[in-house]
């Protein structure tokens, strides 16, 4: 049979994350500076999704909070869903920030700057001068099989460019409070060359990730330790 056609094709856009929360598609744009939203059409239309700007202004970048339009990105590089939460965190590259966008209202929030995170167990802070992080979404405590409060949500960053991945606690007593953070180091993969690629169980809360052309997967309930599966 032949291929199905695509949901979407983007015609040159500089397509860099893609997070789905009921049923939806949001995907980050460093080129243009906007996250996108998709939704599938029906075949009639050519299998073509719908795609519409969801937040930032097509090819202007900015530092800006906001509702949809209002709102400035500048690259952003990687983006995740949290349908718990109904939102969506985005890191925009070139400032380094950590935002939160409210998926029913498109409200975008500054959350924090990567670089004032200190890392908790590390000899230095956070680059943020790195050219790539992806971020998932953890479901539990690391190092426990507790579930998270409601003001907290764990960060995990796979940090290709000096192989390891990072744990950032995000800490909000309500929507309108300031973020409080904090960073630890889940494993150095060192010597192994850490890839783009990463997922978080969202049960167990065990981390996969790319490296020299295979997947490992992390056990943060079993010290860190990391195993390789293909």
């Amino acid at each position: 049979p032949s291929p199905a056609p695509p949901l979407w094709m983007g015609n040159g856009i500089g397509t860099q994350a893609v997070g789905l929360v009921d049923g939806v598609l949001y995907v980050s744009d460093m080129s243009m500076h906007v996250v996108w939203s998709v939704t599938p059409s029906s075949s009639s239309s050519g299998g073509r999704g719908h795609r519409t700007v969801f937040t930032g202004t097509y090819g202007v970048s900015g530092n800006v909070d906001g509702v949809g339009s209002d709102a400035r990105h500048s690259s952003p590089a990687s983006l995740v869903g949290d349908p718990s939460q109904n939102a969506l965190y985005v890191f925009d590259e070139a400032t380094a920030v950590i935002r939160k966008i409210d998926i029913q209202t498109a409200r975008v929030r500054h959350l924090v700057v990567v670089n004032n995170i200190n890392l908790l167990v590390a000899p230095t802070i956070l680059d943020a001068t790195l050219p790539h992080y992806m971020m998932a979404l953890s479901p539990i405590i690391m190092n426990t099989s507790s579930p998270l409060t409601a003001d907290e949500t764990h960060l995990v960053i796979a940090d290709s460019v000096n192989d390891r991945v990072i744990r950032i606690v995000l800490f909000s007593s309500s929507s309108s409070s300031p973020i409080h953070a904090n960073a630890s180091l889940i494993v150095d993969l060192a010597p192994l060359n850490l890839a783009n690629g990463l997922a978080v169980h969202p049960y167990t809360g065990d981390i996969f990730v790319s490296a020299d052309k295979a997947i490992y997967a992390i056990s943060p309930s079993i010290s860190s330790t990391v195993f390789k599966i293909g």
